[in-house]
């Protein structure tokens, strides 16, 4: 004898992540759309850098300029003409602004904004030109591998559902068919 097959209604639920920036900004590039795959680190979008570029820029000829009078200044010191208070501030202003440009060199580098996760893009929320706030969302990835598909089962068949237990599921009556494996279930009772 066949066994008797239940049908019951339930909701197919996936994990969305926010693909957000840490900095404000003009979003210069949008290097996906929606339907894309995007894998973990994959380039998302890019946030104008040209002031911070400009500002690296002047920093590095001052940086070359004080390199080159931290070697006169060491030199006199030596020859006896400076006092080691010089070299002090040469080597103070010398560390500050290598500080100063790692701070800048990492700060343009989260201008760059890349997928957390592999995934599908499912939404696009921002497009080029437009103001990103941290936090906003550029776009939004949908994890398959986090589907999971959510059901109330009436009491009298509770006994007859195990974990591990494999079913197969449908997105709507004339949708794919999907196998499922019983991951978890919640003691709740519903009226």
């Amino acid at each position: 004898q066949e066994p008797t097959q239940h049908q019951f209604m339930g909701y197919i639920e996936n994990t969305q992540v926010n693909i957000t920036g840490r900095l404000p900004g003009k979003i210069s590039s949008i290097y996906v759309d929606e339907g894309d795959t995007v894998k973990q680190g994959d380039k998302i979008a890019r946030l104008d850098t040209r002031e911070l570029d400009a500002n690296m820029d002047a920093m590095n000829s001052q940086l070359k300029n004080i390199i080159l009078n931290k070697s006169r200044i060491e030199h006199l010191f030596q020859a006896g003409a400076l006092p080691q208070q010089k070299v002090d501030e040469i080597e103070t202003s010398y560390e500050v602004l290598r500080s100063n440009i790692l701070a800048l060199k990492t700060k343009i580098e989260d201008m760059l904004i890349t997928s957390p996760i592999d995934g599908i893009v499912n939404a696009k929320v921002l497009e080029n030109g437009q103001i990103l706030s941290p936090g906003m969302a550029v776009v939004i990835v949908t994890d398959p591998d986090g589907t999971w598909a959510r059901f109330s089962i009436p009491e009298r068949f509770i006994d007859q559902i195990n974990i591990g237990q494999q079913f197969e599921i449908k997105s709507n009556p004339s949708g794919p068919d999907y196998a499922a494996k019983v991951v978890q279930i919640l003691p709740f009772a519903e009226f």
